[in-house]
């Protein structure tokens, strides 16, 4: 009997001697096909604040797990971070259906819910990701989250008395003893006289606060009796101004009065005032001069028209002293500026002598048509660089001949800023010179052109 007792309690030790806490391994079953929906609920795990975890995911549906594949698991709180932790891809064991990664408890963060997320990165294919489950984490608390050092310093104490405790150790403060005895004031003389001489000095600097504080007094009651004196005197008189009157005791004759010597003069019999009638004396000198000016002007303008009044289409000589001024006239003409081109973002303009000119886009070439007997001045217009590109031809209808090409002026801007485009030009095609090609239009906005041709 004996034996058999003895039997059992030593197959009970070797159990015991034998055994192990596992680690706590939190489990879900997931579907490839469902998961990620946002309702983040995929998973629910309630772990303790000091546990080492670990994490069991089996999964079904059409997206396979493999060893090619990295992963990584987070945790945070709001879903918009921060983030609580970030296990790293060594941590995890991928096998066809299942992924199993740990995590220290020191990795644990702090009690409360969390955001959870798995992510996966198939590196093999141009580094593919993908969301394999979203859920939430409680941490709850453990007592062994508490600062065990803290707890050990307080009760293993050997303060000595009077201490007091600074963490983590007792220390005598400055006003005990070095003999520790209870409620001794040890206060050096020396120190006691350091401590004298700064009262001293302090003291000394109030009592010469106090002296500038009289002294400020003193100038105070010294302001306010001139500002007395000034009230008894302002009923009468001016500060500063002698006996100047501060009543306008003027007379009152319709005269203009002055202060002289003082007393109110009239200005205008007084020696060395500027007299009423010498103003109107030199008024009507003024007014004299000035139309004797335009008297002479009246008479340069005549003869200027006599000299140059010429019949239209002839020209004629005009003698100005030693220099000689050709003066040529040409037969009045009317000018219009009108549209051709009228569809949004791309009107076009012209200035000519008829109003018969036409025009077209097709692509990006305009055409112009200008008829027989019509002079052309310039052309205006948007251009639809975002849309049409940065270049154009304009076939400018004023003849195909070499002989016929003028010429013009050409300057394009940014429609949106206003801005001066340098780079646009315009050149004469070489191969065909009844048209321009125009290029450099900026293509992040609509541009504005303008050509411009001289008199013909």
């Amino acid at each position: 009997m004996k034996n058999k007792l003895l039997a059992t309690i030593l197959l009970m030790a070797a159990a015991v001697c034998h055994g192990g806490v596992s680690v706590k391994t939190n489990r879900a079953a997931l579907n490839l096909d469902d998961v990620c929906d946002g309702s983040w609920s995929d998973f629910s795990f309630q772990i303790s604040g000091y546990d080492d975890q670990a994490f069991s995911f089996g999964y079904s549906g059409a997206a396979p797990l493999y060893q090619g594949m990295t992963y990584g698991f987070r945790l945070s709180k709001p879903q918009t971070g921060p983030l609580y932790a970030d296990i790293p891809n060594c941590r995890f064991t991928a096998r066809t259906t299942n992924l199993y990664w740990t995590m220290s408890r020191t990795n644990v963060p702090p009690p409360g819910t969390y955001y959870g997320e798995l992510l996966s990165i198939d590196a093999a294919n141009t580094n593919i990701t993908r969301s394999l489950a979203q859920g939430t984490i409680s941490v709850t608390w453990s007592l062994y989250l508490i600062d065990d050092d803290y707890f050990a310093a307080i009760s293993r104490t050997s303060a000595q008395a009077g201490e007091v405790y600074v963490h983590p150790n007792w220390v005598a403060p400055p006003w005990i003893a070095s003999t520790g005895e209870v409620g001794q004031i040890y206060v050096p003389w020396t120190s006691h006289n350091v401590l004298s001489s700064y009262v001293d000095t302090v003291q000394g600097n109030v009592d010469t606060v106090q002296t500038n504080v009289n002294t400020v007094s003193g100038m105070v009651v010294a302001a306010q009796s001139d500002i007395n004196a000034h009230e008894a005197l302002e009923g009468t008189n001016v500060h500063g101004l002698g006996t100047l009157a501060i009543v306008d005791d003027a007379p009152e004759d319709g005269s203009v009065y002055g202060r002289q010597d003082g007393v109110w003069t009239n200005i205008v019999t007084a020696t060395g005032y500027v007299l009423t009638n010498e103003f109107q004396n030199t008024n009507v000198v003024f007014q004299a001069a000035i139309d004797a000016v335009e008297a002479d002007v009246t008479t340069i303008e005549g003869k200027l028209v006599e000299y140059v009044g010429v019949d239209t289409g002839s020209s004629n000589n005009v003698t100005l002293a030693d220099n000689t001024l050709t003066v040529i006239f040409k037969e009045a003409e009317s000018v219009h500026s009108y549209e051709v081109i009228s569809t949004a973002d791309e009107e076009v303009r012209v200035m000519a002598t008829t109003t018969n000119v036409t025009a077209a886009r097709e692509g990006t070439t305009i055409t112009l048509t200008v008829p027989a007997g019509t002079t052309l001045y310039g052309i205006s217009g948007r251009w639809d660089a975002p849309n049409l590109g940065s270049s154009f031809t304009l076939v400018h209808g004023l003849g195909s001949d070499i002989t016929d090409q003028i010429a013009p002026m050409f300057n394009a801007y940014r429609e949106d800023n206003g801005w001066r485009i340098a780079a646009a030009n315009l050149q004469l095609d070489m191969t065909n010179f009844d048209r321009y090609n125009v290029a450099g239009m900026e293509t992040a906005t609509i541009c504005k052109f303008a050509i411009t041709f001289p008199a013909q």
